[in-house]
């Protein structure tokens, strides 16, 4: 249950798998915690206070389907609204018309969210062009492009921002592991600095993701202070 798990992780645990998600988990839980990383199974993070973080909170959720993935972020976005954080998501025009569908489903009124700037949905690809600096990424270009949109938002909502989007997972996808980490480990600095909390989905199989890069996964799993699979 819930109440173990927080309790687990409570009193120090690098992590908690449910025996339903054993088959296709396992594996992976083993290579986050052997990394320095946190898991918890999927079905229980939205339950959970206690995961082991100080002053902001990074989450990696990988998916092995676009519809898990679409309403991860909807609880995400939706729990943020709940808590009166505004919400930037990031990702390409399909999901940004997906996850409005979810919300509206969800009863949560995303045209008003939007038009009060509590709701912030930007093209995935605009915004990892403008953070590109050369060849790579890096702090500066990060901040120029990030810190104008996180001002607005936390001027809309009085304080509080929660961010979320597909930016390291299309890197990822695209091979460009090196970038994805690059990035996860910019954004994970400046998560800590400005206290936001920060989603980053990856639809991918997971078990492939081990067998192929195992190095690169530890080092992914590393930037995050928890990491799920769904």
């Amino acid at each position: 249950s819930s109440d173990v798990a927080e309790a687990a992780l409570e009193t120090g645990a690098r992590g908690y798998l449910l025996k339903s998600d054993a088959g296709r988990g396992l594996l992976f839980a083993m290579q986050v915690v052997a990394g320095g990383g946190c898991f918890v199974s999927g079905q229980l993070r939205e339950h959970l206070g206690a995961v082991p973080v100080v002053t902001h909170r990074h989450e990696a959720s990988f998916h092995t389907d676009e519809s898990s993935l679409l309403d991860e972020y909807a609880r995400f976005a939706e729990a943020a609204f709940g808590d009166g954080s505004a919400l930037i998501y990031a990702g390409n025009e399909r999901r940004r018309t997906a996850l409005r569908r979810r919300l509206r489903q969800r009863g949560v009124e995303i045209d008003r969210l939007e038009s009060e700037g509590r709701c912030v949905l930007v093209d995935v690809e605009r915004a990892l062009a403008s953070l590109r600096a050369g060849d790579g990424f890096d702090a500066a270009a990060l901040r120029n492009a990030a810190v104008p949109l996180l001002d607005r938002a936390v001027s809309a909502s009085g304080g509080r921002v929660a961010v979320c989007g597909d930016g390291c997972g299309c890197l990822w996808t695209d091979g460009l592991v090196e970038d994805a980490i690059q990035l996860e480990r910019l954004w994970d600095e400046f998560a800590r600095e400005r206290g936001f909390r920060l989603l980053c989905g990856y639809l991918v199989d997971v078990g492939r993701l081990i067998d192929d890069n195992d190095a690169g996964l530890q080092s992914l799993c590393q930037a995050h202070s928890v990491v799920s699979v769904r």
